[in-house]
C-alpha cells in the first residue's frame, strides 16, 4: 500500500509555488517506507497479520487528509507570505508527527513497548518545543506591534507640537515686525517733534514768550495733534507694511504744514568693476545738506527766518558759521549772538541749543547680486588674490586665506567697515544662492569656507579651455577645416552657444576624463531632456522629446561643460576628503591657518608614521618665507595631487 497525494486528498500549493506540494511528497516517502516494513515484518511472522497493516494505513490516511484541511483553511486566510509560511512550518511538523507515531505503533506490534514509550515521549517533547516556539515568536509580534504603535502616537504628538510651534514662531514674528515698524514710527515722530522744538528755541525766534503767546486760543502746537495720536501707532505701523518703503519714507506724513522732513540714511554703495581713485567719504549728512532739506520742507517764510544760521563769534574773537563748521565738532557753549530779531544783549552770553543727533537708522542692504555680477565678483576678487599671493612671495609677508584677504579686499574698495560688512554678508547671500546654478560659484564658496585650495578655481578654467580645445580639433577633423580658419571658429561657437550631437560629445568626454569618468558622465547626459530648436543655450530649462536620428541625444554645451566640471569637482573632492578632515581636526578656530606646531599634528593625523624631517620638508614647500602660518590651500595644493593620483590609480 502506498500513501500518495491522491490518497492524501491532492494538496495544492497554498502559496501558488511548489514547496507545499513538496512537504507532502517527503512525508509520503516516510510513511510508504513504514507501510514496507510493517508488511515485511508481517510476511516473516513478526507482527500479527497484514489486518494492522492495513488499519494503520486507513488511520494514517485520514489522519493525513485532516491536517491538509487544516493547512487549506490557514493558506486561505494568511494575509502576507510569511504568513504562508509558517503555515507551511506547521504542516510539516503535522506531518512528521504522523511518522513517529507510525514508528511507536510498529514497535508495539513488535512487542516493545519500552522503545514506543520512548518515541511517544520525543513526539510529546518535539510538539511542545515547536508550539512554545510559535507562541514566542507570536508574543514578540504583538509586543513589536505595540511598540510600532506607540511610536506611531509619539510621532503623531510631535508633528503635532512641531506644528503647534511653527504656528506660535510665525505669530511672533508677524507681532516683531509689527512692533519693530511701530518703534521706527514712534522714532521719526519724536525725532520730527524734537526739530520743531529746536526751531521754535533758535536764535531770531520769542524767546521767554508765555505759553500761548503767538497763537491764536484752541490752535495747536505743531506737532501736538501727532503726540495724541500717539496710541493709534500700532493701527499706523501695521498699515505702513503695506505702503511701499519710499511712501514710508516721504518727507510728509500729513502732520500740518510745519512737518519737518525725515533724512534716511544713505544706502550701501554699488558695486564698481574698478576701485575708484578717490577714497569713499563717511557717509555722514552734512549741515548744507541738512539745509536743502530745511529749505525744501513745507515751512512758512516767518519759520525760515529763524533757522537762518548766523555767524558767532566764540569767546576768543574768531569768527565760525555754523554752515560751515565740520560735522562733529561741538558748538560754543557761550556765544554772543547777534542774529535778526534777538533780545539778549550784544555782550550777554547766551547758551545755544544743542542740536540733537538723529537715532542710528539701519541702512538699507545692497542689491543681491544676479548671476551675472556674482561671476563679475568672484573673478575680480580671484584676480586681486593672485596678485596678493604673488606681493606676499617678494615682500616675504604670510599667505592670506580667501575669506581674510576677502574682507580685506571689500573694505580697501569701499573704504567703509559698513559698506564692507554688508557687502560681504550681500555675497555670502548670493553664493548660497547661486552655488546650484553655476559650478565656478560652487567652487568660489567651498574655497572661502576652506573646503577646496584656490588653484582648483584655476584647474576648472583648464578644464573648461581644454575641452573647447579638443572640440575644435573635432569640429576640424570632421568638417575638413584648417586649425585657425574663420569657418573652424564659426563652427565651434555656433556648438558652444547651441548644442551638440551626440557622436560628437560622446567623442569629447574620454579626452577630459577618465574613462570611468566619462561613462558616467555620459549616463548622466543621456537623462538629461533634449534641446527644443528654440530654446535659449542659457535658460536652464530643456523641454522636448529626445532628438531621434543619426545624431542620438543631443545636449546643449553648457550644461555638458557643467556636467564635466561637476564630476572633476567630485573626484577632488573625495581625493581631497583625508586632508579636510586631518586639517579641521587641528584647526581649533576654524580660521584656516595652521602654526608649525599644528602642521606638525596635521602630517602625523594623516600620516602617523611619517618621519620629523619629511614635515620639514613639507613646511618649507608650504612655508618658505618660514613665517610658522600655513593656510589650508598651501596644504590642500600640495598634498592633493599626490591623492588624486593614488586615486586614479585605485579606479
Amino acid at each position: 500500500m502506498t500513501v500518495d497525494c491522491a490518497q492524501a486528498g491532492g494538496l495544492e500549493p497554498c502559496d501558488g509555488s511548489a514547496p507545499a506540494l513538496c512537504e507532502l511528497r517527503a512525508a509520503a516517502l516516510i510513511y510508504d517506507s513504514l507501510v514496507k516494513v510493517r508488511e515485511d515484518l508481517a510476511y516473516d511472522g513478526f507482527i500479527d497479520s497484514q489486518n494492522n497493516t492495513d488499519d494503520w494505513s486507513a488511520s494514517l490516511t485520514s489522519g493525513v487528509k485532516e491536517i491538509i484541511r487544516r493547512t487549506q483553511d490557514a493558506c486561505s486566510v494568511a494575509s502576507n507570505s510569511d504568513a504562508r509560511k509558517a503555515v507551511l512550518m506547521l504542516t510539516r511538523k503535522d506531518l512528521l508527527g504522523k511518522g513517529l507515531e507510525g514508528v511507536a505503533n510498529l514497535l508495539d506490534d513488535l512487542r516493545l513497548p519500552r522503545v514506543s514509550s520512548i518515541i511517544k515521549m520525543l513526539t510529546d517533547q518535539y510538539n511542545e518545543l515547536c508550539d512554545g516556539w510559535r507562541a514566542l515568536l507570536e508574543l514578540q509580534e504583538r509586543r513589536a506591534i505595540t511598540r510600532l504603535e506607540g511610536k506611531s502616537r509619539e510621532l503623531e504628538q510631535s508633528q503635532k507640537a512641531l506644528a503647534d510651534l511653527l504656528q506660535a514662531s510665525q505669530r511672533l514674528k508677524q507681532d516683531s515686525a509689527v512692533l519693530v515698524e511701530e518703534n521706527q514710527y514712534l522714532s521719526m515722530e519724536l525725532d520730527s517733534l524734537i526739530q520743531e522744538s529746536q526751531l521754535d528755541a533758535a536764535p531770531g525766534s520769542p524767546q521767554g514768550a508765555a505759553p500761548g503767546h503767538g497763537r491764536a486760543a484752541g490752535a495747536e502746537l505743531p506737532g501736538e495733534g501727532r503726540v495724541k495720536a500717539a496710541p493709534s501707532a500700532r493701527d499706523e505701523a501695521q498699515g505702513a507694511r503695506r505702503r511701499p518703503r519710499a511712501a514710508s519714507l516721504s518727507p510728509v506724513r500729513g502732520g500740518g504744514p510745519h512737518e519737518s522732513p525725515v533724512r534716511p540714511k544713505a544706502p550701501c554703495p554699488a558695486w564698481t568693476p574698478k576701485r575708484s581713485a578717490a577714497p569713499r567719504v563717511a557717509d555722514k549728512p552734512t549741515l548744507s545738506s541738512q539745509s536743502k532739506q530745511r529749505q525744501k520742507s513745507p515751512i512758512p517764510s516767518e519759520a525760515l527766518k529763524s533757522t537762518r544760521s548766523p555767524r558767532r563769534v566764540t569767546t576768543d574773537g574768531r569768527a565760525q558759521s555754523e554752515r560751515q563748521r565740520p560735522v562733529g565738532t561741538p558748538r560754543a557753549e557761550h556765544g554772543v549772538g547777534v542774529g535778526v530779531g534777538s533780545r539778549t544783549s550784544p555782550a550777554t552770553p547766551t547758551a545755544t541749543p544743542r542740536r540733537r543727533t538723529e537715532p542710528a537708522e539701519p541702512a538699507p542692504r545692497c542689491r543681491l547680486p544676479v548671476l551675472a555680477e556674482l561671476q563679475a565678483i568672484i573673478a575680480e576678487v580671484s584676480d586681486s588674490k593672485r596678485k596678493a599671493d604673488a606681493d606676499s612671495i617678494t615682500s616675504g609677508t604670510a599667505r592670506q586665506t580667501m575669506s581674510d584677504h576677502l574682507d580685506s579686499f571689500l573694505l580697501q574698495k569701499f573704504g567703509g567697515a559698513r559698506a564692507a560688512s554688508e557687502w560681504r554678508a550681500c555675497i555670502a547671500e548670493a553664493l548660497e544662492h547661486h552655488e546650484r546654478s553655476d559650478i565656478h560659484v560652487c567652487a568660489f564658496k567651498k574655497v572661502v569656507g576652506n573646503e577646496l585650495e584656490e588653484e582648483f578655481l584655476a584647474k576648472l578654467h583648464q578644464v573648461e579651455g581644454k575641452m573647447l580645445l579638443e572640440l575644435r580639433r573635432l569640429l576640424g577633423r570632421k568638417l575638413g577645416y584648417e586649425a585657425d580658419s574663420p569657418a573652424l571658429q564659426a563652427a565651434a561657437e555656433e556648438r558652444v552657444s547651441a548644442s551638440l550631437p551626440e557622436d560628437e560629445w560622446s567623442q569629447l568626454l574620454p579626452k577630459v576624463l577618465r574613462p570611468r569618468d566619462a561613462d558616467e558622465v555620459a549616463k548622466a547626459v543621456k537623462q538629461l531632456p533634449a534641446p527644443t530648436p528654440d530654446a535659449s543655450p542659457r535658460s536652464g530649462v530643456l523641454e522636448g522629446a529626445p532628438a531621434g536620428g543619426s545624431s542620438g541625444h543631443s545636449v546643449q554645451y553648457h550644461l555638458l561643460i557643467q556636467a564635466v566640471l561637476y564630476r572633476c569637482l567630485r573626484n577632488h573632492e573625495r581625493a581631497l576628503a583625508p586632508v579636510l578632515q586631518s586639517f579641521r581636526m587641528v584647526d581649533k578656530g576654524s580660521r584656516g591657518v595652521l602654526s608649525d606646531k599644528e602642521f606638525g599634528k596635521f602630517c602625523f593625523a594623516i600620516n602617523p608614521e611619517i618621519s620629523e624631517d619629511e614635515v620639514l620638508v613639507l613646511l618649507g614647500a608650504m612655508d618658505p618665507n618660514e613665517l610658522g602660518s600655513v593656510t589650508f590651500s598651501s596644504c590642500a595644493s600640495v598634498l592633493s595631487a599626490e591623492l588624486e593620483r593614488l586615486a586614479g590609480g585605485s579606479e
